[in-house]
């Protein structure tokens, strides 16, 4: 753990990282959506693979974001140079390690990771991922089925491995678990040591703020590697996680003192997970749970009522709704977000209009 990466790669541009703080989220690199951009724009449908990611990193000569191991920052990348490590040391490629030691071990029988540039629908009953292609959507689609940005980054450009795409189910979760807490994947030494908190050079436990939700504030948690511990142990030892990428989001908590484990998968943007989550954790351990009202997007509405009613009663709706605080909100990044939206719409209708013409 305390190894430095460049052991492994001897022309890693930041000789001072360690795989520890590669786990911990404390090693300073730059996003990995920074590495790869410039190279990106050259050419969209470029598939980068874990081997490109080093060569990406040099090539981009961005310094350390901080200093290594004295602040905190979650960055995608972390995860992947700890895949390519995998690969290094094991002689094997990640889908295939994971496969071997981790899911066929655990039982997980309808798990896979999914390999760079390859297509995850040709396996059998995977879900589809829905979401909206603009923000003024009213209908969500599948997510392969429109070309913007952040499907070709995340699902066809980007490497897939270590930091997401996996492609699982609950049951497959709840066997992992079992798995876990068995002995099966890990010894008890190391498995103190993943739900133990991570730390900065100066020994200090990495702490993070609470994350708000309808329920409430969630509380202030430790940074694991990989995961976050909450402060609060009145219900028990709290681990969880979440993430998500276009059109899905993945969440799951585990109260490590009662063996209770959660498990939310999506494939379909949600802004309710972690209310559902925590709540339902909460009804568990006897407690009871409020749940505020969601307040609805001032931004979003505009723009429906933009496109289904006309300009005048749009603009007379917003005035309505910025006074009802208990039942709007309005989010200026949101609203600048729809305007550049609308804006790209009508420059490419503007454009396909011209193509007729000639």
């Amino acid at each position: 753990m305390n190894d430095k990466y460049a052991k492994y790669f001897k022309d890693f541009p930041y000789p001072e990282v360690t795989i520890n703080q590669l786990l911990s989220n404390t090693s300073g690199i730059p996003d990995v959506g920074e590495i790869f951009l410039p190279l990106w724009r050259l050419n969209r449908d470029t598939i980068f693979t874990l081997n490109d990611v080093i060569p990406a990193l040099k090539i981009s000569k961005l310094p350390l974001t901080f200093q290594s191991g004295e602040a905190w920052e979650y960055v995608n990348i972390n995860f992947v140079l700890a895949a390519l490590l995998v690969e290094k040391v094991s002689g094997k490629k990640f889908d295939n390690y994971l496969s071997k030691y981790i899911f066929i071990p655990s039982g997980m029988k309808n798990t896979f990771q999914k390999a760079s540039g390859t297509n995850p629908y040709t396996q059998p009953n995977v879900a589809y991922n829905y979401d909206f292609p603009f923000r003024y959507s009213i209908t969500p689609v599948r997510v392969d089925s429109f070309a913007t940005n952040d499907f070709k980054v995340h699902y066809k450009t980007w490497p897939s491995e270590g930091d997401a795409n996996i492609y699982t189910s609950v049951s497959d979760l709840v066997n992992f678990e079992n798995a876990l807490y068995n002995g099966i994947l890990l010894k008890q030494n190391s498995l103190n040591l993943l739900f133990s908190p991570s730390t900065k050079n100066n020994g200090k436990i990495v702490t993070l703020r609470g994350v708000g939700s309808e329920i409430g504030v969630i509380g202030d948690f430790y940074w694991g590697f990989g995961n976050r511990i909450s402060l609060d142990s009145t219900m028990g030892k709290i681990v969880w996680e979440s993430g998500g990428m276009p059109g899905c989001s993945a969440n799951i908590i585990m109260n490590l003192t009662k063996h209770q484990l959660i498990v939310w998968l999506n494939n379909k943007r949600s802004s309710s997970a972690m209310d559902n989550i925590f709540g339902a954790l909460s009804i568990m351990n006897g407690n009871t749970v409020s749940v505020k009202k969601a307040k609805k997007s001032i931004a979003i509405t505009y723009a429906h009522l933009l496109l289904q009613k006309s300009e005048e009663y749009a603009f007379a709706k917003i005035i309505e709704m910025q006074s009802d605080t208990s039942n709007y909100i309005l989010d200026e990044d949101e609203l600048n977000q729809l305007g550049y939206e609308f804006s790209r719409v009508i420059r490419l209708n503007w454009h396909l209009q011209c193509s007729v013409l000639r």
